[in-house]
């Protein structure tokens, strides 16, 4: 392991071990009450984390992948994934990969839009379409 990546993991684990304290300094010196939910996501959900989420999970960098793609498969679960044509984190190829491996998975590749602004500035839109994933949903199991 590189030296750099053992600094990547020291101040990740100081980040997040100290995610409170980080909230409360942004909150005296912003002088709000509230802190905007990305600055909180940001100080829980590091580099290393965002990392190994990507590619243990996501991408597919893990054994067991293909075990709960398959336990996906088998649950009939209505699967949707959202994936922005400008996304540079996350690669299209991993969404086209479990497309592959479960075909009735859904792809939803929003135009102009990168990793953040799948959801952000059109959270309308967003907020619609989970909407009516949830209720096509509901409506499959009740029937």
């Amino acid at each position: 392991m590189s030296w750099y990546e053992h600094l990547g993991r020291c101040i990740c684990f100081i980040v997040c071990r100290n995610h409170r304290t980080w909230e409360r300094i942004l909150k005296f010196i912003t002088r709000r009450s509230d802190v905007h939910f990305t600055v909180i996501d940001l100080t829980r959900h590091t580099h290393h984390s965002a990392w190994h989420t990507m590619h243990n999970v996501i991408c597919g960098g893990t054994k067991l992948m293909d075990g709960y793609l398959e336990t996906l498969r088998r649950s009939g679960a209505k699967i949707s994934i959202i994936h922005g044509d400008r996304d540079q984190v996350v690669p299209l190829e991993c969404s086209l990969s479990i497309k592959a491996r479960l075909p009735d998975a859904e792809i939803n590749i929003i135009r102009n839009a990168n990793h953040n602004t799948v959801i952000f500035g059109r959270e309308r839109d967003f907020t619609r379409f989970l909407g009516c994933t949830w209720e096509s949903s509901s409506s499959v199991r009740t029937s």
